[in-house]
């Protein structure tokens, strides 16, 4: 199934970004432009990288992509620049769009030409995403047309949306749920509100202020407006919640089911290898507990278990990781690396994962990576370790470090909601008896330090 935002009325309005309404009008305007000149690029499954941070010019691309049948490949601007080089030499992009080139287009003349649905091949490049967070080697996952209609077709199933109905995006382009957020919402005539960088810390007063129907973000969103919003208004105005991207804790839905009394509450799960989602669980506040489910798959995927592990077929599975101009073809099979089981209902349980990295925010963080970037600025020890209770990193070094510089020196290398908010010195770290540092004991250390701190 295409997405199809043209058939809604000029009047409409589309998206909300910064205080400024944009109508569907508008919207259609500026992707026009932008599909013309895909047009006159190239014909065929453009590999289009797109480094963007206005969140408006990021929708003009991905709904200009959708009817061109480009493969859309979004980069975050707020990477190193040697950590951009290094994607844009694996992937070989056709076509970079920055904010500057991409004004020229959109404030260049109107195109006189009416875009009709690309007829693509379903076995073309719907986009490339990468796995990782800001440091190491990403993982690059192509996924096809064919994964993406497959996926699109299940979620329009779901979330059947009415004209106008207000939706808040809170996910960042380079974290597949953006798409998703997007193309339910404009193919059904929508009204997407963008949440802004300063608007985090106060979410349930931009739930009240707008009047936000739909809410859809990752679990540690809600504990980080809670830290700034003791006490919430309650609203009346949300009707639907899903979360994502993190495991969801049951005081987390409870501090949600309170604050939106009248909303019903989602846990989804989805790998980026699969197309954003596989399964989703509805979850009953008043008789949830610990571990929460993921629910039921999808009817395009089938899940099961091996080894305590999470297998993931059907059509929805990705094409494969993308790696020195080779492919490592999925084969319509994904074995992931998250540990689940069955609850006494048949829904599948998340239990945690089995190798280093840990998923933050939507995004994976490798975190011996994230160590030796902190390494080499501080030109000392670190090892981290990720506080759920809390939702930040705690760094042991064997210096003191004042964590005001420390922000200033790790900001330009690593994203800012993972630099360390709490920094403890040991200056003497126990080793095993091969002679490498024992992070257990360390870990242990640490945290009996901060015990009695807290």
């Amino acid at each position: 199934m295409e997405l199809n935002f043209s058939k809604h009325s000029d009047n409409l309005p589309a998206l909300t970004l910064k205080g400024k309404t944009y109508s569907y009008g508008e919207l259609k305007k500026m992707v026009f432009k932008l599909y013309s000149f895909l047009g006159s690029e190239n014909s065929g499954n453009l590999k289009v990288v797109c480094i963007l941070s206005n969140r408006l010019h990021m929708d003009v691309c991905f709904l200009a992509a959708q009817l061109s049948g480009a493969c859309l490949v979004p980069i975050s601007p707020r990477l190193p620049e040697s950590r951009r080089l290094q994607i844009l030499n694996q992937v070989n992009p056709d076509l970079i769009l920055t904010e500057k080139n991409l004004l020229d287009i959109l404030t260049g003349a109107d195109s006189k030409t009416v875009p009709i649905v690309t007829v693509v091949n379903p076995n073309n490049l719907f986009s490339m995403m990468m796995t990782s967070g800001s440091t190491g080697i990403s993982k690059i996952v192509g996924i096809s047309y064919a994964n993406w209609n497959s996926f699109f077709e299940q979620i329009l199933k779901i979330y059947p949306m009415s004209a106008g109905e207000k939706i808040v995006q809170t996910f960042e382009p380079v974290f597949d749920p953006y798409y998703a957020i997007a193309a339910m919402s404009y193919h059904q005539g929508a009204h997407i509100y963008h949440l802004q960088e300063n608007d985090i810390y106060n979410i349930f007063l931009f739930c009240n202020k707008n009047e936000i129907e739909f809410w859809a973000s990752v679990p540690s969103l809600v504990d980080l407006s809670l830290s700034r919003e003791s006490t919430p208004e309650k609203n009346s105005t949300i009707r639907r919640s899903i979360f994502t991207g993190e495991k969801l804790r049951f005081d987390i839905v409870k501090k949600w089911a309170d604050f939106a009394p009248d909303s019903t509450i989602e846990n989804l799960y989805g790998p980026v290898e699969t197309t954003v989602w596989v399964s989703r669980a509805v979850i009953n506040p008043q008789n949830a507990n610990d571990p929460l489910p993921i629910g039921l798959p999808f009817h395009s995927v089938q899940l099961k278990l091996e080894d305590g592990l999470l297998v993931i077929e059907g059509s929805q599975v990705g094409y494969g990781y993308f790696d020195q101009s080779e492919w490592k073809l999925f084969n319509r099979r994904f074995e992931t690396q998250d540990i689940c089981g069955l609850d006494a209902a048949g829904n599948f349980i998340f239990k945690g994962r089995r190798d280093q990295e840990i998923k933050v925010a939507g995004q994976r963080i490798d975190v011996n990576s994230m160590e030796i970037e902190i390494e080499k600025v501080l030109q000392a020890g670190c090892i981290l370790q990720w506080q759920t209770e809390g939702f930040y990193f705690l760094a042991i070094t064997q210096i003191e470090v004042d964590f005001n510089v420390a922000f200033e020196l790790l900001s330009p290398v690593i994203p800012v909601a993972f630099i360390p908010k709490k920094w403890i010195c040991l200056k003497e770290w126990p080793r095993t008896a091969s002679g490498k540092w024992d992070r257990a004991k360390i870990q242990e250390q640490a945290l009996g330090i901060l015990k009695v701190a807290l």
